[in-house]
């Protein structure tokens, strides 16, 4: 003690409580954070550092009367007197006569000491100017006394000042990313056993409550014994440097992931064709594993006589800076060829090499689509030029028969042909809408029975001329009455049904029916089993697809366009459940289902047996001449006019016609001022002198809201939409089917007298 200088005396009790306090001595406090520690009551955790709390401690429990027990050498911050950053004081202990209490001795550490601080301090204020011009911030930690000096750099990075950052260890630690903590410290502990320096990349809390990357460098002086005294280093902050290699990793991550989920096949090649980078899709467009791929080599990959097309266009790719774009063939692991289409671009890394960059699309896919609608154009094409050949003909015949048997048979035949090339088109049509997504579901209360057996009634004479037999059963009870699409539903029946016929020449077809009330969206469940040609398992899965048959052979055995069964899978999913193919074996036959939503079944009374044929035919025959009212059939052409004025006419209607839109909206306004408005209107859509779509606009603007029913040889997207938004109420497309168009009109002229 005989270099220290005594500054304070006093006495504590054996907790730590200050008695009494003689400061008469002192020149600098040697305390921190009590701004009158000689007031009693204090206790020493209170005027000494968070650090020195455990030394307190072990002192207390030590202090004996002879020996003085040295508490701890500490440094209070902004304790100087001279305007240095702080001060050394070393507390020392000594028992009193009565071991209740303890005397305190509070002594300025030895001269030498704190010149040496003060001179590294002042070195300090000349390095700090140094160093502002750098990047790095200094440091210097003394490991016996958890002190430390942070230049005004160091500061900076962490966006403090010196009031905020307490010159000592803890400051930091404290300050440490959780998960860095662990790694720092052992790190730190590795250097001081050792002579390596202490490196380490870290978070640190700023501030502003932002973590910044810290770099760290720092080397351990000894003693002359090799005990650590101190570690002196810098730090720089790498937090742009860390935020742009995880945006760079992030970005490459992406890029991988892009590269890896391409839905193409993408390659990189260098100029000698060996494999650098391949994604999953073009590894499963040939086959192969990635292993395999590199050992064989990118010209391995594909015939021999197109290596030197690529090598063609290798050299375009130098000469013009184009991408080339060119179709192949590559070798499959199964030994067939997959046609692809290759665009090839330069690329070049930042060391200046050169690598060739592909994108592989397989063609398989486009080129069956390709062959499957060259299949369908020819199926098209024969299935309209046949009935167009009976029409043609038997009109000739009709025209050269005074027989009226024959007459008969003639205009049956026609009719029959007329229907099948309706058909086609509706499939067309359909299919159009189906793919835009503006085919649109009218639903309406419907008997499912009275449907299958209208079905079922209209295929029954082609089933019995084969010799087969037809049946339909309940499987369970059938609702009387659902909520679907009718219009749909038949149309989904008349495809399975027409198809089991079709394609059944001996033995039947039988439709069962059953409910499906198990979940709470009940569905109707209608299976079409026949014993007919049947279907190969490798062949149904295409079966589905547009412009597909399961065998190109029944096209020209059985004819058909290929579109059927795709469009009722769609039609199946629209109605809220599916069409699909259940089983089906070769030569012996098929089951196709399907599964519709019938809406709300509750109070609605199940039939266990299907209705009589008659029954239904007496039900069609009683209501089929029904029609009464003034109808007004806007029309130009002349045989359409004679056939809609029949079919009204037979159906009870009083029928008066209009030859244009003009002559149409004259007639409307006329009836209307002489008290005899129209029940109906059909309006003709395309007319000379006004429209359909002007005359509908006038007669709406006259006030008149008489329903009218457009029609239209338009029956493309989005045309009943724009007959609904000129003003009509219902949309009819030609040819004109006469139950079709007694239905429509029949329930327009309900609805009108209902309101």
């Amino acid at each position: 003690m005989s270099n220290s200088i005594l500054r304070v005396t006093g006495i504590v009790d054996r907790d730590g409580r200050i008695i009494e306090l003689d400061t008469s001595r002192s020149g600098a406090s040697p305390w921190t954070g009590v701004a009158d520690p000689a007031t009693p009551g204090h206790h020493l955790y209170e005027v000494l550092p968070r650090h020195s709390h455990d030394a307190i401690e072990r002192a207390l429990a030590t202090v004996g009367r002879e020996t003085p027990i040295e508490v701890g050498e500490f440094c209070i911050a902004g304790a100087g007197s001279s305007g240095s950053p702080s001060e050394f004081f070393r507390w020392v202990l000594l028992a009193h006569d009565d071991d209740r209490r303890c005397r305190l001795f509070v002594f300025d550490a030895e001269a030498d000491r704190r010149r040496q601080w003060k001179q590294l301090c002042d070195k300090g204020d000349l390095l700090d100017g140094a160093l502002t011009a750098t990047r790095d911030g200094l440091f210097e930690w003394d490991l016996r006394t958890g002190e430390t000096y942070y230049s005004p750099r160091f500061l900076e990075i962490l966006s403090m000042n010196r009031a905020q950052f307490l010159p000592e260890i803890h400051s930091v630690l404290s300050r440490l990313h959780p998960d860095d903590v662990g790694t720092v410290k052992r790190q730190f502990f590795d250097s001081v056993r050792s002579t390596d320096p202490f490196v380490s990349d870290f978070r640190i809390l700023d501030a502003r409550g932002d973590y910044v990357w810290i770099q760290a460098f720092g080397r351990v002086t000894r003693d002359t014994r090799g005990a650590a005294l101190r570690m002196v280093g810098s730090i720089d902050d790498r937090s742009r440097e860390i935020q742009a290699q995880q945006q760079l990793r992030a970005s490459r991550e992406k890029f991988r992931l892009l590269f890896d989920r391409a839905p193409i096949g993408l390659v990189l090649t260098d100029l000698d064709g060996e494999l650098i980078e391949m994604n999953e899709a073009f590894l499963e467009m040939i086959g192969r594993s990635e292993t395999d791929a590199r050992t064989l080599g990118w010209w391995q990959l594909g015939p021999t006589e197109g290596h030197e097309k690529e090598r063609s266009q290798i050299d375009r790719l130098y000469e013009c800076g184009c991408c080339p774009t060119w179709e192949r063939t590559l070798f499959h692991r199964e030994g067939h060829l997959v046609p692809v289409k290759q665009t090839i671009v330069l690329i070049e890394d930042a060391e200046g090499r050169h690598y060739i960059g592909s994108t592989i699309e397989d063609l398989t896919v486009q080129r069956r689509a390709e062959r499957a609608k060259t299949e369908f154009l020819a199926n098209i094409s024969h299935e309209i030029r046949t009935p167009l050949t009976a029409i043609h003909g038997y009109l000739d015949l009709i025209a050269e028969s005074r027989d009226e048997e024959d007459r008969e048979r003639s205009v049956a035949t026609i009719r029959r042909n007329a229907e099948h090339l309706l058909t086609i088109v509706d499939d067309l049509l359909d299919l159009s809408r189906i793919e835009a997504d503006v085919l649109e579901i009218q639903s309406a209360p419907c008997s499912p029975g009275e449907i299958l057996l209208h079905v079922l009634d209209m295929f029954r004479p082609r089933a019995e001329a084969k010799g087969l037999k037809m049946e339909l059963h309940y499987r369970s009870g059938v609702p009387a009455v659902i909520e679907t699409d009718p219009t749909r539903l038949r149309q989904i029946l008349l495809n399975l049904v027409g198809n089991a016929v079709k394609f059944t020449e001996a033995g039947g077809i039988r439709v069962e029916v059953e409910l499906d009330d198990v979940s709470e969206t009940p569905q109707l469940q209608i299976d079409v089993i026949d014993t007919g040609v049947g279907i190969d398992p490798l062949q149904a899965e295409a079966l589905f697809q547009p412009f597909s048959q399961a065998d190109a052979s029944h096209a020209r055995r059985f004819g058909g366009t290929g579109l059927g069964l795709a469009i009722c899978a769609r039609l199946g999913r629209m109605l809220g459940g599916e069409v699909r193919l259940v089983d089906s074996e070769p030569d012996h036959g098929s089951r196709f289902r399907m599964r519709i939503a019938t809406g709300p079944i509750q109070d609605i009374p199940l039939l266990d047996r299907p209705d009589s044929i008659p029954r239904l035919q007496e039900s069609i025959a009683a209501t089929r001449n029904t029609l009464a009212g003034r109808i007004l059939v806007a029309e130009d052409g002349l045989d359409n006019q004679r056939l809609l004025r029949h079919f009204l006419e037979q159906a009870g209607a009083e029928v008066q016609i209009a030859e244009n839109g003009r002559v149409a909206v004259e007639s409307v306004l006329s009836a209307q001022r002489t008290g005899q408005p129209f029940d109906l209107i059909l309006m003709d859509m395309q007319m000379p002198t006004l429209d359909g779509y002007g005359a509908t606009g006038i007669i709406r603007q006259a006030g008149i809201d008489q329903p009218i029913i457009a029609v239209t040889a338009h029956a493309m997207v989005g045309d009943r939409d724009k007959c609904l938004a000129a003003g009509c109420d219902e949309y009819l497309t030609k040819p004109i089917h006469r139950d079709q168009l007694l239905a429509i009109c029949r329930r327009m002229m309900t609805e009108k007298a209902a309101h």
